[in-house]
Parts: C-alpha cells; structure tokens; sequence
C-alpha cells in the first residue's frame, strides 16, 4: 500500500516529515491514551479536511488537533477550554495530557502525584506518550521519563525510536527501520519475549518483536496485546484478550489501527471499520451489530466502555456506553475547529 504525504501527496517511505513539502504528519490521541494515528489523504472525503475530531469519552474530553496550522483546541464536558498553537502530537492517559510542540518543547498537566508533569525545560521532544503515574518523550530517538514507570531503566537504553506504546505490563517502541522493541515485566505474556533478547533489568525484559514485525509503520497496544501496521496495510499481533491469542482475521488493506482492553479496531482504506477481541460488560456481542452501518470512516477509536467513528461529513458514530449520560447526537461538532 503506498503512502503518501497528507499535506502535499508526494510518496513517503513511512510516518517522517515530507521531504517535499515540510509537513509534519501529525499522531492525535484517540481515548485515554490511545492513538488514532495518522489517517492518509487518500481515505479522506472531501479531500482536504483541516481537523480531526477526537473523543475521551470516560473524561468526558474532546481533543481537535489541526495536522495543518497544529492547533490543539480542548474540550472539557463540551465546552473549549483552552487552545495551543504548535502542537506537534498529542497524548493522553486517565488522568493527564501532555503535547509535543514544533519547536520541540513539550507541556503536560493533569495529576502530577508522581511528577510526571515536570516536563519543562526539555527540548527536542518529537513524541509524547502518557502513561498512568508517567510521561515519556522521545528526543533524538532516545526516551526520558518523567513520572514512574518500572520500565524507566531499560527504556534508557532504547535507540532511535519515533514511537512508543503501552499495555498492562508491556511497553512497546517502533524504531526508524521499521522494526519494535518491546519492554515485558515478569508477569506479560511469554509471546512478548518471543525475538531475540536485547537486554534484561531487573524483571523487565527487552526484545526485539519476532522477525515478521518487519517494515512497521504504526503500533497500538491494549492491555494484554500489541498490534503493529505495516506499510502494506497489513497488521500483526502478539498477546491476547481474554486469554485467547489476538489473530485479526482482516483481509483488507487496513490504514489505521486502536486498541482497547479486550477488543481492538481497524480502519480499512474503503472507510469501513473491522473488529476483533471479545469487548466485555459494555458491549457483549453486539459491536459488530452496532457498528455495521458505518460507513466512509476517517478516524477510528476505542476504549473499554465505548467505540466510535469519525466520518467524512463530521459524524461522530458511538457503539457501547459512554461513562456519561448526555451524549449529544451527533453530527455535534463541524469537522472545522470553531473560533
């Protein structure tokens, strides 16, 4: 599947700054902590929207990020609360944000119980990635830490890493070449420790994912699995749900990914949304029912209470239950920022 840059169309290896045009791809976070990542032009209807809509549906947030002007605006119980310039990428946990800015500087707030908002005076910061009780930036392919994590140690040993991803007791990192690093406590699952091992600290172990995580473009993980997308659209897992191994059984091409405790999404190049894992309480067995009509999708997400769509005409599509009672219906927001 090729890719192409979303600012000017020129073909791209993979997720970098266009060498024709400048523009920065921009990764949005889609849920408490997880990321609708980059969704390609050649998906959208109408070609050229300026916005992407994103729900935190269990606090009652709603984070919009320009990928043109990188503008981040805010909601919080619909209502905007504050807006930034210059945000490069977004990423949220339960209980706070933090935002990687063009210039490099990185902001975060929220519970800082553990410190982890104590992210001024860093520079170079590409990436962010929130975590419950830790944030952790990427600067010049290396992770810092801010906060705590058990997999602060060997996480400083990782190299040219552009991307970072998390479960209950694994941490995942895609390098430049398209290959992963995965960090496993002793308790993850044994598949997490499949490739070849790199290093070990302490009960945290690091290796490299099996030999077929080749050419990965993107990463999501859920509680107990991790799941990778290649540049051909298609996606690879590792782990389980419920104790049974995630296979995604998708035969399209799939063009972005979100993860949930027990279930996880995939967003094909038609629009359409395929799923697989078994969603518990919220939904039973009826996500796929819900979600059947969806069509001409541009964003997917997902967390353990709620699934939801974005459109291409600005619909937001929700299956399961929100943690909240007043979901206004949608289409509730136009798919331009307002002023």
């Amino acid at each position: 599947m090729r890719i192409s840059c979303p600012g000017c169309g020129a073909a791209m290896d993979r997720m970098e700054v266009c060498a024709a045009c400048g523009f920065d791809p921009a990764a949005v976070t889609c849920f408490a902590d997880q990321t609708a990542l980059h969704v390609w032009r050649s998906i959208f209807v109408p070609p050229h929207p300026t916005a992407e809509k994103l729900l935190i549906p269990g606090l009652q947030k709603l984070a919009v990020l320009d990928p043109r002007s990188h503008t981040l605006t805010l909601y919080n119980q619909f209502e905007r609360e504050r807006v930034l310039q210059g945000v490069r990428q977004f990423s949220m946990s339960d209980s706070h944000w933090a935002a990687a800015f063009m210039d490099g500087h990185a902001e975060a707030a929220g519970d800082d119980s553990f410190q982890q908002c104590a992210v001024d005076g860093l520079s170079g910061v590409t990436f962010v990635h929130a975590m419950d009780k830790a944030t952790c930036l990427i600067r010049d392919g290396r992770v810092t830490v801010r906060g705590y994590t058990p997999f602060e140690q060997a996480l400083s040993l990782w190299t040219d890493v552009t991307q970072l991803a998390s479960g209950a007791a694994h941490i995942a990192g895609l390098r430049r070449d398209g290959t992963v690093l995965i960090a496993s406590a002793a308790q993850a699952d044994e598949c997490f420790r499949a490739g070849r091992r790199l290093s070990e600290t302490g009960s945290v172990c690091t290796c490299l994912a099996p030999d077929a995580w080749q050419g990965v473009i993107a990463i999501e993980a859920g509680e107990g699995y991790l799941l990778g997308l290649t540049a051909e659209g298609r996606v690879l897992a590792l782990g389980s749900i419920n104790g049974e191994p995630l296979q995604p059984d998708w035969h399209e091409p799939i063009v972005s990914i979100a993860a949930a405790r027990d279930y996880a999404l995939g967003l094909t190049a038609s629009g359409r949304l395929l799923a697989t894992g078994k969603p518990r309480s919220r939904f039973g067995a009826k996500l796929d029912a819900e979600t059947q009509g969806w069509r001409d999708l541009i964003a997917v997400g997902a967390d353990s209470s709620v699934a939801a769509g974005l459109d291409a005409a600005g619909q937001l599509h929700i299956a399961g239950r929100p943690a909240y009672r007043d979901l206004p219906d949608a289409p509730y927001w136009s798919a331009r920022p307002q002023n």
